[in-house]
């Protein structure tokens, strides 16, 4: 796996396109919801906690490492928000729609036998702690995202895991 991430970060170290790089940038969005969304519901109770924060980490870290053409510049705030993180919302409401399509999508992989997660209810603490978490990465990240240093796998984890301390 470590192995893997290296020579994606490699790849992904190059210089793109606009249209190129929103694209590497909207592939792992869906993932990085659905991960944000298992940590606030289900916490550690099914042992995958630590997991999905490394996932988490991992896609903040590949995103970190785009650059874009001619210049080999960072996108700016607005593209990582929109393309990245705008799954993710940026209210409670927002949250209540994500967690219930979740829930949906659970429950059809119950019935079809397919991989699932436990059943839960939504709860407006759900809600009110998703959105904070969100709230709190995009805070966290974004002077980092924003800047031309490179971060770790490690210091990503470390905020990701200060995001969803709510």
């Amino acid at each position: 796996m470590k192995i893997y991430l290296k020579a994606k970060s490699i790849i992904y170290s190059m210089a793109f396109s606009r249209s190129v790089a929103i694209g590497h940038l909207k592939k792992p969005a869906k993932t990085l919801m659905r991960h944000m969304i298992k940590c606030i519901v289900y916490g550690n109770t099914t042992g995958n906690y630590d997991h999905w924060i490394g996932e988490i980490s991992d896609y903040l870290v590949i995103a970190n490492d785009i650059r874009l053409d001619p210049r080999n510049k960072k996108p700016d705030w607005d593209m990582f928000n929109t393309y990245l993180l705008g799954e993710l919302g940026d209210t409670e409401l927002d949250a209540r729609v994500i967690i219930a399509e979740f829930k949906k999508d659970n429950e059809k992989a119950i019935l079809t036998g397919k991989n699932h997660y436990p059943e839960f209810e939504p709860t407006c603490d759900m809600e009110v702690r998703l959105s904070t978490a969100v709230g709190n990465l995009k805070r966290l990240i974004r002077p980092i995202l924003c800047n031309k240093n490179d971060y770790t796998k490690s210091g990503f984890t470390a905020l990701v895991r200060e995001a969803l301390s709510v």
